[in-house]
């Protein structure tokens, strides 16, 4: 994650799986015969299926988008302003108008009048403006937008209400960014997103799984009691230091902050710490220090942009930069082809996307390849190793494991213990193991590797791959 200007029109969203309830469209693709629509309104102006640019008069205009990326000014007038299918920009300008997006992520924006901005499918941002506006989220994060207010703002999603460049209501939406003022923004209920922008604001998070982005200037910081929000610093311009068990950051300003589960820093040298609960400390580029303190805590690399080395027994990750981390029992990779390694406690290891390497050590581990060709080793204790999708190599040592195979052709190999198998969907090969399904290739039995040739101990399906026989050999020194 690399430090940026700041946002000033739209909301940065970061997607999190949830589901709103759907609104009502607006209008809908005609019919073969019948006249486009917007707001029920027979349209005056209709654009194609491709990208237009569609400007209406200083009367009161019907505006239909239909497909495309379209652009939609309203001018004067009390306009009913719609897009279509595409990434839509409809904005109303003056008058009290009617403005909706479609299918696909749509910009909304709204004029100096009582304007009604409703979203569709796909992720929606609205900029009421100036006006006692109304704005309708659909299906989706949603997202409402004051950056623009010429003072300090209120906004609570759970009462509806957005209060500083007019008297807005607000229904069906979970994201807020605020003014360059002090504001005072509330999420939802459920999941949302709060960004600020300058100024000392004061951040209120739902139930769970909210996502706070502070601003320059004193923030305060409260997350829900539900459990698992993040604190997130995209746009920082200096190193922070975060620490969840005192409740406070600095970098941007002072920060107080509580209830936040999780911390995503800047691409420079941050320094974060967790509390006593379980924490998900995320150090983006740069050379961190992560430091756990207690409960089972992960150290993630989703946001490097460079495949990440990291090894617990070590307590050194290598990415774009060089991470110390301390009480940290978990790992969690990036995007590209990464290493992971555990140490002899209880480990959580995910690969995440990319050609990734899991090696599990001594303890009770879990392994998950992710997405892409993995290599998962699980070493000693009784492991549960996933090679996710891919055509992955799944392997154990001594102790009763577990293996997943997953989508792909996978090679498992229980190695000693009591051992189950699962190989997936595909063709799959299980070797060593004492239960096993959706095993489809036969390799060898323990009692005769000799008759392929290899040297007894040596799992076949190392074949005559010499890099494989090099991985096995380190894993099992």
């Amino acid at each position: 994650m690399s430090s940026m200007p700041r946002h000033t029109g739209h909301m940065l969203h970061i997607c999190i799986a949830a589901s709103i309830a759907a609104l009502a469209p607006a209008h809908a693709q005609p019919l073969p015969g019948e006249e486009p629509a917007c707001f029920d309104k027979e349209a005056t102006l209709v654009g194609t299926e491709d990208a237009d640019r569609l400007k209406g008069t200083e009367r009161a205009d019907v505006i239909a988008g239909l497909g495309g990326d379209d652009t939609i000014r309203g001018l004067g007038g009390n306009d009913a302003l719609c897009g279509g299918p595409g990434l839509d920009v409809v904005n109303g300008a003056g008058g009290a108008d009617l403005i909706a997006g479609d299918e696909g992520s749509d910009l909304l924006i709204g004029g100096d009048g009582d304007d009604r901005l409703r979203g569709g499918a796909g992720i929606d941002f609205a900029e009421p403006n100036a006006g006692d506006d109304f704005v309708e989220g659909g299906p989706g994060f949603d997202g409402i937008s004051l950056g623009s207010a010429r003072r300090g703002v209120y906004v609570n999603l759970r009462k509806g209400i957005a209060r500083g460049d007019g008297r807005d209501r607000v229904a069906g939406v979970s994201d807020i960014e605020g003014s360059r003022f002090d504001d005072r923004l509330v999420g939802p209920y459920g999941e949302g997103q709060i960004l600020a922008l300058d100024g000392d604001d004061r951040l209120v998070g739902g139930s769970h799984d909210g996502i706070f982005i502070p601003g320059p200037g004193d923030d305060v910081v409260i997350g829900g009691r539900g459990g698992g929000d993040l604190i997130a610093f995209p746009f920082a311009e200096a190193a922070v230091v975060v620490d969840l068990r005192a409740g406070r950051a600095r970098g941007e300003g002072r920060d107080s902050i509580s209830r936040l589960d999780d911390v995503v820093g800047t691409d420079r040298a941050d320094r974060i710490f967790g509390d006593p609960g379980r924490n998900r400390l995320f150090g983006a580029p740069g050379f961190d220090v992560l430091r756990g303190r207690g409960g089972r805590d992960e150290a993630g690399y989703l946001f490097d942009n460079t495949r990440v080395s990291a090894d617990l027994e070590r307590g050194r990750a290598v990415s774009s930069g060089t991470d110390e981390l301390y009480s940290i029992e978990d790992l969690s990779g990036s995007l590209r082809p990464d290493t992971l390694s555990g140490d002899d406690r209880r480990n959580r290891l995910v690969g995440l996307a990319g050609a990734d390497v899991l090696e599990g050590r001594d303890g009770r581990d879990e392994l998950d390849g992710g997405d892409g060709p993995d290599q998962a080793f699980g070493a000693g204790g009784a492991d549960r190793v996933r090679g996710g999708a891919g055509e992955d190599v799944v392997g154990a040592g001594p102790g009763d494991d577990m293996l997943f195979g997953g989508e792909g052709a996978d090679e498992l190999d229980g190695n000693a213990g009591s051992d189950t198998a699962d190989g997936g969907p595909d063709l799959d090969s299980c070797v060593n193991v004492e239960e096993q399904q959706n095993c489809e290739v036969p390799i060898y039995a323990r009692s005769g590797p000799l008759a392929l040739g290899l040297r007894p101990g040596i799992p076949a399906w190392i074949g005559s791959r010499p890099l494989r026989l090099l991985w096995w050999l380190r894993l099992t020194r």
